[in-house]
């Protein structure tokens, strides 16, 4: 069986869908027919659900490990994560009829404890799309894990967002600090609205992981955490990340301990 019971109930029972399909259970679709029914499907990950789950898990690793340029504390987090997948799983959902079907890779942790799910990475054109929207530059390692997953999330929430709806959130965001009541500070510092860009919403919550731009860390931007319930900020000295504090140095620092089941707000 396909996926742990967890992503079954969502996707095959209790999920918002008109319909799914599992490539893997659909040995009798070929290339031609998936690609009709999908026309985003890459053709990569239709010859992925016909691999065996340990050729699916090592090939995805490598994958994503070939993005990024080795980084010691983060690199094994990834690793240990593909030890806990019990299988990958190519699904298509159509929200509606007549609609195309949208395609996603599931990540199935063993012992049903939680699934992971991602929409197809970005374009060369989507990553310079969303780019031209700022002024400054986004992080590499952001960009780079976008171009394998324009939008993942855990169980029903896709919190990390797709690139075409960073800018309007940020906007949003932006909107829901200037009608506080008390602006924002790290220690002693003001934090502008406009230096914090959300790219990790916790549905419902107002809760928000994103990059200040304030804070260089080395070579990239780092993230801190912003909950819109409690007007409240990443308490941290805003030099030293700090786990504890949802202040990382890095996208991938965030994303290797997001992996690993964090709680994602206060």
């Amino acid at each position: 069986m396909y996926m742990n019971s967890l992503a079954r109930d969502f996707f095959l029972d209790a999920g918002p869908f008109f319909e799914v399909r599992v490539l893997e259970e659909e040995r009798a679709w070929s290339w031609e027919r998936a690609k009709t029914l999908c026309p985003r499907l890459p053709r990569g990950w239709f010859e992925l659900s016909r691999c065996a789950s340990d050729v699916k898990r090592e090939f995805v690793l490598d994958f994503w490990l070939s993005h990024f340029s080795f980084q010691p504390h983060v690199h094994p987090m990834f690793i240990d994560f593909f030890t806990k997948v019990e299988d990958i799983s190519v699904v298509v959902t159509q929200s509606a009829v007549g609609e195309a079907f949208v395609p996603e890779l599931v990540y199935s942790l063993k012992e049903d404890r939680t699934f992971f799910r991602g929409f197809v990475g970005a374009s060369e054109g989507e990553v310079r799309e969303a780019q031209s929207t700022f002024s400054f530059l986004l992080p590499k390692d952001y960009l780079a894990w976008m171009k394998i997953h324009n939008g993942f999330g855990k169980l029903s929430e896709m919190g990390m967002l797709p690139l075409d709806e960073l800018f309007p959130l940020y906007r949003s965001v932006q909107m829901i600090q200037l009608n506080w009541k008390e602006p924002l500070y790290i220690r002693n510092r003001r934090v502008d609205p406009s230096s914090f860009v959300p790219f990790f919403e916790a549905e419902g919550l107002q809760s928000f992981q994103g990059f200040y731009t304030d804070w260089h860390t080395g070579h990239e931007i780092g993230n801190v955490h912003v909950s819109g319930m409690e007007c409240r900020i990443s308490d941290f000295d805003g030099v030293h990340p700090d786990t504890d504090a949802l202040a990382f140095g890095s996208f991938l620092d965030w994303l290797a301990h997001y992996l690993q089941g964090m709680n994602i707000s206060f």
